[in-house]
């Protein structure tokens, strides 16, 4: 579950994002010279620049058209998290953490644990 919240967040953060708009980032030199060749944006450094930073790619959630879902195996949203928190788990080395915030932490589990077990 929480890698798939990863995901959504990733999408609600880039979506939501203040997006710069500045003379550099529009590019009018860039549409003054296409509309002046007749050529397209799509072979421009300034729109593969731009493009990139702008484009969100999920990395869970699967948006390829059915025969390209099937293709690679048609794994589910849930099989996908899976295979990512196995990936995490084998790959990522958490700094540990300091004794003291080991114990308070323990402190409040032993704490929790002792309510619910008089309710």
């Amino acid at each position: 579950m929480l890698v798939l919240q990863h995901e959504i967040i990733s999408f609600v953060e880039s979506a939501t994002r203040e997006i710069e708009f500045s003379e550099s980032t529009v590019g009018l030199e860039e549409i003054a010279e296409v509309a002046a060749s007749g050529t397209t944006f799509l072979d421009r450094d300034h729109i593969l620049q731009h493009f990139r930073k702008e484009l969100w790619v999920p990395t869970i959630l699967d948006s390829q058209y059915y025969q390209g879902w099937l293709q690679p195996g048609a794994l589910s949203t849930e099989q996908r998290c899976e295979q990512r928190k196995q990936q995490i788990l084998r790959t990522s080395k958490p700094d540990p953490i300091a004794e003291e915030l080991a114990a308070s932490l323990d402190k409040i589990v032993y704490e929790a644990r002792r309510e619910l077990s008089r309710a």
